[in-house]
């Protein structure tokens, strides 16, 4: 019988061929570093096979040589390392996956967090309509002491072309001073009257025909409403801020009128008038609501000369209210136009 005998070769080149074999089912399974960790168990197989093939074939008990698994274990024992190489590696990429996922995940806010949030949006909505009705408010007030001015500046356009006498002033306008906060009591203490200057009182040498007769901020003229005569002064201006106003006085057999381009505050307990430094005489009382009236002969009392200061607060219904306000004017111009007043009334 002739014994077939495997050669060495042979059983190296089958060897090598399964461990081939095994290196590409593994690689084509595994990520680009698990095929390098195949890749060296390949290598380790390989030595293995090289170092078998160098030996003799082991032989059984007739003497035959046996075939050479050894190589294939140890190359099938080389890959099982690879397999937990795999999972560890694996493992890890969950890992970093999982950790990288936490760190792109927002952080979710708090209660606290959310109610300061909205509590800024509030601040910040009521900041912004704080702001709006504020300047709507001031812009409707500049629109309307825009809209006083043009009525002040309406009036004295049409007293001046109404009366002549009214634009007529040899001196210059009384000056108006804030006097300060209202005052609650009805009669102001002032300092003793200085000793006066003494005035001519002779009537001047006029007749009707010769009218408006004007001296300094006084003159003598007809009322166009009537056609009665009565003294008056030209307009000036009196007040503060937005609570100007264009002030003039008439004089009367019976009462002197301070008349008004705005409003006058009727309830302002410092209103009135001041002769000569002495006590405050209030108004007696407001007639449509931008004529202050004092009843009485004013006429004989002011042609002593002296001054006359106004005591006045403007638009009653504005907020915060109006201070009562001073204005001075000079007297001495009425001890001749009082006379000449007398005698061109007869």
């Amino acid at each position: 019988m002739t014994k077939i005998v495997v050669s060495k070769k042979n059983t190296c080149e089958v060897s090598k061929l399964k461990a081939q074999q095994k290196e590409k089912s593994n690689a084509s399974k595994q990520t680009i570093n698990a095929k390098s960790l195949s890749a060296i168990a390949a290598v380790i197989a390989g030595i293995a096979l090289q170092t078998g093939c160098a030996m003799s074939p082991a032989t059984d008990e007739n003497g035959e040589p046996m075939a050479m698994d050894a190589p294939v274990a140890v190359a099938e024992v080389a890959a099982e390392p690879t397999a937990d190489v795999e999972k560890n590696e694996a493992a890890s990429k969950v890992s970093a996956l999982s950790a990288s996922s936490a760190k792109k995940a927002p952080k979710a806010p708090s209660p606290e967090e959310i109610a300061a949030k909205k509590k800024q949006a509030a601040d910040r909505a009521m900041a912004a309509e704080k702001a709006r009705v504020a300047a709507a408010e001031a812009k409707a007030l500049a629109a309307k002491e825009g809209a006083e001015k043009a009525k002040a500046d309406a009036m004295m356009s049409s007293l001046a072309a109404k009366d002549k006498h009214a634009v007529i002033a040899a001196e210059p306008a009384p000056t108006a001073t804030k006097a300060g906060a209202t005052k609650e009591a009805t009669a102001v203490k002032k300092a003793p009257a200085k000793a006066r200057k003494a005035l001519v009182k002779k009537a001047l040498d006029v007749s009707v025909k010769d009218l408006p007769v004007t001296i300094g901020l006084w003159s003598i003229a007809r009322n166009l409403n009537d056609n009665s005569l009565q003294i008056t002064t030209p307009t000036w201006q009196m007040g503060d801020g937005s609570y100007l106003s264009q002030i003039w006085i008439t004089l009367k057999d019976d009462r002197m009128i301070v008349n008004s381009s705005s409003d006058i505050d009727a309830k302002n307990n410092g209103s009135g008038v001041v002769l000569n430094g002495g006590e405050l005489v209030p108004f007696t009382r407001i007639e449509d609501k931008t004529r202050a009236i004092l009843e009485g002969d004013w006429m004989q009392q002011l042609s002593d000369g002296g001054s006359l200061e106004l005591h006045m607060g403007f638009f009653p219904g504005k907020t915060p209210r109006s201070p009562t306000f001073k204005s001075e004017a000079t007297l001495d111009a009425l001890s001749r136009l009082v006379p000449t007043y007398e005698n061109l009334s007869q």
